[in-house]
């Protein structure tokens, strides 16, 4: 079809299509001005204010069709796209128009006049409609040859407008669907339109298949050139145009199948090349019939792959298990030999070390085992060990305060500032290290509460370890009255340190007076013992001094206050 006849079409259905929606319009009241093209939203609109607009676009496109046609072969070509995008929006305007007036009562005389008009109008919009699909088929053929002969920007710009070609097909094809659905809704003419509309999709559909097979294995050869190649520029840049393309046309067949859902047309085929090609199943496109021919399929390549490699694969099945098996019991092996060598080694190593060395054998043994079994049922462990440098790189950025603990760990197994059962307070906790891997450290507190501090709260602050030496000394302050004999009380507590065997001579104890406070002299002792007996030598010591200053008179002050009250002389 030529674009003069296009245009007389479009004209022609633009005059008689004004002269109805005016006879539907007149029997409504308008209300509302004009509403302006951005804001048009049939759906929030009454049948008077959509009435009215489609009114006005369709006085618009037939004025538009009135300007002539430009000689310039481009600007020509930029007229007939305005003009398709004008006739496209009416008749989305006119459909919606329609489907408002059928949602009116039974009784309205809008709907009489909308099944009158349809019926004497039926073909001409089917023709219309059509007409205008094959005029665009045409311009898309000729796009298409044009393509062959250019490059860079200018093959960009026409592979840019083939595009929108295409997209103004697909519209017009949406309309077909929407004017078969009414005029069923009407009780109008036949299923020779339904017929009609379901070839064409059937046709647009096949034809969005095969862009879809050209695409997809065109990104096939794209990477399989990758691999054998490397990666350059050109490749990443053509494989991002294919995938584009593959996308585009995943989407335009995935509409083509719902405007043939809506018409009861077959999809199945159409489907499984969706559902192929894009890598997932639409919960919209999965029925029972999908799901027979999927399963199906997949039943036949299992059957087919269990008979040619069924016995290859359970020998390596059970080869894989049993060298698993033996690597768990190799490393319990690995695990035992490590702790029997280091009872006997040099006891300076530390219980915390010890373990973690003893978890580590076996760990590394089972490591080499899976890898082994790896190998042995055909993966390829050598890429796998090449790219754990990469690996360990993007797992240490994601992980860095795991790391950061880690290599807290292994700075306290190295430096040993504590081992398991000491008595530390770090990481703002204190209590007894129960046990301690490289990412943390578990501490059982004096009210028996299990912590877990993560071993960089340790190392990064100041570690206190009470229990890290042998001995341990006190420093306890003992507060006697003004009036107390200090030679008495001196003499009192190196008697009590002497008569308790905990209290070590060596280094050897020491009590003096330390300083007048407020209200009090205080001694202070200082002496030494075991670490294991310290808090019982101190609770021990602190009982004693207690009876004995109360059976030799000596008083122990405790802060009082003296408050005077004085009454004001009555006036």
């Amino acid at each position: 079809m030529t674009s003069a006849a296009s245009i007389k079409t479009a004209s022609f259905l633009s005059r008689w299509l004004l002269v109805g929606l005016l006879a539907i319009g007149s029997t409504l009241s308008f209300g509302q001005d004009v509403l302006e093209d951005e804001a048009f939203n049939p759906e929030q609109m009454t049948v008077a204010e959509l009435s009215e607009e489609v009114a006005r676009q369709l006085e618009s496109l037939r004025r538009f069709e009135a300007y002539p046609l430009p000689e310039s072969f481009e600007r020509r070509r930029t007229f007939e796209v305005r003009r398709d995008e004008k006739t496209i929006k009416v008749l989305k305007s006119i459909i919606s128009l329609a489907q408002n007036v059928l949602d009116l009562p039974e009784d309205a005389p809008e709907r009489a006049k909308l099944r009158q008009l349809m019926s004497m109008r039926e073909g001409q919009i089917e023709r219309a409609i059509g007409e205008r699909f094959e005029s665009l088929t045409e311009r898309l053929n000729a796009s298409l040859d044009r393509q062959r002969e250019l490059s860079g920007v200018q093959l960009l710009s026409e592979e840019a407008f083939a595009d929108l070609i295409d997209k103004y097909r697909l519209s017009y094809l949406g309309l077909s669907t929407e004017q078969a659905l009414l005029l069923e809704r009407l009780d109008i003419g036949d299923e020779t339109l339904r017929e009609k509309v379901l070839k064409t999709l059937n046709l647009y559909g096949e034809e969005l298949v095969g862009v879809i097979h050209i695409h997809h294995h065109a990104l096939q050869l794209l990477a399989a050139r990758q691999d054998a190649a490397g990666t350059d520029a050109e490749l990443v840049q053509s494989a991002r145009f294919e995938a584009e393309r593959l996308e585009l046309a995943i989407a335009r067949l995935n509409s083509v199948v719902t405007m043939l859902e809506r018409l009861d047309g077959d999809t199945l085929a159409m489907r499984r090349v969706l559902i192929e090609k894009s890598g997932g199943l639409a919960l919209s496109l999965v029925d029972t019939a999908m799901l027979s021919v999927v399963l199906g399929e997949t039943q036949d390549r299992l059957v087919d792959w269990f008979s040619a490699n069924g016995a290859s694969t359970f020998i390596s099945a059970i080869l894989f298990v049993a060298i698993l098996i033996l690597a768990r019991s190799l490393a319990g092996i690995a695990k035992r030999v490590t702790e029997r060598a280091l009872r006997h080694s040099d006891q300076s190593i530390s219980q915390l070390l010890k373990e973690t060395l003893i978890s580590m054998a076996g760990t590394v043994v089972f490591l080499i085992g899976l890898l082994v079994a790896l190998a042995q049922v055909g993966v390829s462990v050598t890429p796998m060990i090449a790219g754990l440098g990469v690996v360990g790189f993007i797992v240490g950025f994601a992980l860095q305060d795991t790391l950061s603990n880690f290599a807290a760990g292994a700075m306290i197994l190295a430096y040993r500032p504590f081992d398991t059962g000491d008595f530390i307070a770090a990481g703002e906790a204190e209590g007894t290290v129960l046990k301690m891997n490289l990412v943390n450290t578990t501490i059982i507190t004096i009210e028996n509460k299990v912590l877990i501090i993560p071993n960089s709260k340790i190392w990064g602050g100041v570690i206190m370890n009470m229990t890290g030496q042998n001995l341990r000394r006190t420093d306890l302050i003992y507060r006697v009255s003004y009036s107390d004999d200090v030679d008495l009380v001196q003499g009192i507590l190196e008697e009590l340190i002497d008569a308790d065997e905990r209290w070590l001579d060596d280094p050897e104890p020491l009590v003096r007076l330390k300083q007048y406070s407020e209200s009090s002299i205080d001694f202070m002792v200082r002496a030494y013992a075991k670490t294991d007996e310290y808090w019982e030598a101190v609770w021990a010591l602190n009982k004693a001094v207690k009876k004995r200053f109360d059976a030799e008179g000596i008083t122990i002050p405790f802060p009082q206050r003296e408050v005077h009250s004085r009454q004001s002389p009555q006036a």
